[in-house]
């Protein structure tokens, strides 16, 4: 995409989001390529919580990330519910990625699947938390493969299921094109910063890999629904969500 209403990224076309997604208190609206553009929490109409994140897929220490070319993208809404799916191609390569906001809790869920192996997801997340990129904090733990952001009353925590490696660090604004924990200005194991931050994680994509977004009130509230929901299948997740919009 080119031209006029094009925004900085280069990527998307300025505030004229393709789809919408919601559960009446966490609203997402995502771009035609698949990129998740804003996220309001705790209500629609409050503060819009997102900077970036982003899907890549690595392969023998190269990442591609899904909304840029020459992936193409084909999108449509799934069995008439709020799921939004989009197919995501570069000649015999194809993804699936399924994005939900989980029914009745502020809980973001991306699955992305493909029958082509030897692929790893990369997930690159720099939130902006109350619309600010300042005085806020992020923690990783690449154990449980998760990390979480917080600022005030306000906390986004972000896992990969399966559980892989995760770095966060100070944001330099720019998204490295080949991502390790020793990368220069990550940080490993267990440990956090301050101030503006991103992170990266990346887990093995064996067929199928699911990305949970979830907010609470304090990093332990955000971290409690990132648990909570990552005990459940990913199709039961679904199932609840499409039930929901049909009654």
């Amino acid at each position: 995409m080119s031209g006029v209403g094009v925004d900085p990224t280069g990527r998307r076309v300025a505030h004229l989001p393709a789809a919408v997604l919601g559960n009446g208190s966490l609203l997402a609206t995502l771009s035609a390529r698949g990129e998740l553009e804003r996220v309001f929490w705790p209500r629609v109409d409050w503060a819009q919580q997102l900077g970036e994140l982003r899907l890549g897929i690595m392969s023998e220490g190269r990442t591609r990330w899904l909304d840029e070319e020459p992936f193409t993208h084909e999108q449509s809404y799934f069995q008439d519910a709020t799921v939004l799916r989009t197919l995501v191609r570069d000649g015999d390569l194809e993804l699936e990625l399924v994005d939900h906001v989980v029914a009745g809790a502020p809980v973001l869920a991306r699955r992305l699947r493909t029958d082509e192996r030897g692929l790893r997801l990369v997930v690159y997340c720099r939130p902006e938390l109350a619309e600010s990129r300042r005085y806020g904090g992020v923690w990783a733990h690449p154990e449980s493969g998760c990390v979480v952001f917080y600022r005030r009353d306000m906390a986004l925590a972000v896992g990969v299921i399966p559980t892989g490696k995760v770095s966060c660090g100070a944001d330099k604004g720019e998204i490295p094109s080949v991502v390790d924990e020793a990368a220069p200005g990550k940080i490993g194991a267990a440990s956090s910063a301050h101030g503006p931050a991103d992170a990266v994680l990346i887990a093995d994509l064996n067929g199928e890999a699911v990305l949970l977004c979830a907010f609470g009130a304090s990093p332990d509230a955000a971290l409690a629904e990132l648990a909570r929901h990552a005990g459940v299948q990913h199709d039961e997740l679904l199932d609840a969500r499409v039930r929901h919009d049909a009654d």
